[in-house]
């Protein structure tokens, strides 16, 4: 936690402060609090259909880890973990163990996609991603995050990311666009 705050402050952002008119709207809270995320409805579109069932998730909460190492800040990766949702406000922990799609603490339906190492500078664009979900049929399959849209949050808090999502298997179909800030208690640095 001191960690956190201490890459928030050095970033120019109290992770409290309200900014300017182009941020997303006030129900986003993309840096808000920090035992929770808040996210609007329509801050993603994104529809899986695994096997028979569908699902529908209209919220998305966007957070990761800049792997900044002892020293390095530029050129440093992020590891992106966004999760799609139904359901707002979320607790931080809550929004950590399903970005980990964590049977045993995420307890709402969600998607978790991940990026292990997204370059810097090399954001925007096509990038293979891991898909997994929290609740029901169990999968963990190999998808397709595109960025079109990337400030970082550290760099330029609250940071936003904007995109799509694809999955496509014999038995999961997963695709759809997002869009929103990132969730400050879903972010952290390694120092």
């Amino acid at each position: 936690m001191r960690a956190l705050c201490i890459v928030a402050l050095a970033a120019g952002c109290h992770p409290t402060t309200s900014h300017s008119s182009d941020a997303a709207p006030p129900d986003s809270l993309g840096d808000g609090p920090l035992d929770s995320c808040s996210a609007a409805p329509g801050t993603a579109s994104v529809t899986a259909h695994v096997g028979v069932a569908t699902a529908s998730y209209d919220r998305l909460y966007a957070g990761g880890i800049w792997l900044t190492g002892p020293v390095k800040l530029a050129g440093a990766p992020f590891a992106l973990k966004l999760v799609f949702a139904q359901t707002s406000p979320i607790a931080k922990e809550t929004g950590v163990c399903c970005g980990g799609a964590d049977r045993t603490c995420c307890a709402i339906d969600a998607i978790a996609a991940s990026i292990d190492n997204l370059p810097d500078g090399g954001e925007l664009g096509s990038h293979a991603a891991t898909v997994e979900n929290s609740w029901g049929t169990m999968f963990m399959l190999p998808g397709t995050l595109t960025i079109t849209e990337w400030a970082h949050p550290f760099m330029m808090s609250p940071g936003r990311i904007a995109g799509s999502i694809s999955v496509a298997t014999d038995t999961v179909t997963i695709d759809g666009t997002f869009d929103n800030q990132f969730c400050a208690g879903l972010l952290s640095a390694t120092i």
